[in-house]
């Protein structure tokens, strides 16, 4: 089967499943920016949407830093939308460049976009604290991985936080009143931003 992949202006929207060379792929777009995880060592990706075509970077554990664990990418859409293909390297080192594939299997995650949220806050004694959005009642949230509507209580799939202790992290889920449904880690930063953050948005 022919597919066209083309750099020219298209509106395919990245959120959703996909099965990829690197692993199953959970992707969310908003307002031209693609934030998501893969399989493959814990993946992350994030970037930004061009002319249907996804220019960003990835990074996979256990350093999630360069030169071995992270990397710049530059994905291209079909204009079917259900298709992509690409490429990954290390920084800028052509000769450690990689193809990236991967096929569409759910146009969405376990929430849509339009009632999906980020927050962005840091790990202390084990507890997520949220400093973006502001929390009317708490500023500690519990993050699970079990979908709002499942049947499961939260606490059976309760992220561990211990190894983000520190630092501070951006999660992609769905506000249920004291929990993050769906929780995914999507970006993290280290002790010295997650103390600027504090400063900044912490309590006056």
């Amino acid at each position: 089967m022919f597919l066209c992949f083309t750099s020219g202006a298209h509106s395919c929207d990245w959120t959703g499943l996909w099965e990829t060379d690197y692993g199953n792929m959970d992707l969310w777009q908003y307002d031209g920016e693609v934030v998501g995880t893969y399989g493959q060592d814990q993946g992350r990706i994030k970037g930004a949407v061009s002319s249907g075509t996804l220019i960003g970077t990835w990074s996979e554990a256990p350093t999630y830093s360069s030169p071995n664990d992270a990397g710049h990418t530059e994905l291209n859409i079909s204009q079917n939308c259900n298709n992509f293909i690409g490429r990954r390297r290390y920084n800028s080192a052509e000769d450690r460049a990689s193809t990236w594939s991967g096929n569409r299997v759910f146009e969405d995650t376990n929430f849509g976009i339009d009632d999906a949220d980020l927050f962005l806050g840091v790990v202390e004694g084990g507890e997520f604290v949220v400093l973006m959005p502001r929390q009317p009642l708490s500023s500690i949230l519990r993050l699970t991985t079990i979908p709002m509507q499942a049947a499961q209580p939260p606490d059976s799939a309760e992220v561990d936080l211990t190894k983000y202790e520190g630092c501070a992290i951006v999660v992609l889920g769905r506000d249920g009143g004291g929990w993050v449904y769906s929780a995914r880690v999507i970006d993290q930063a280290g002790p010295i931003f997650a103390a600027v953050l504090v400063q900044l948005f912490g309590d006056e």
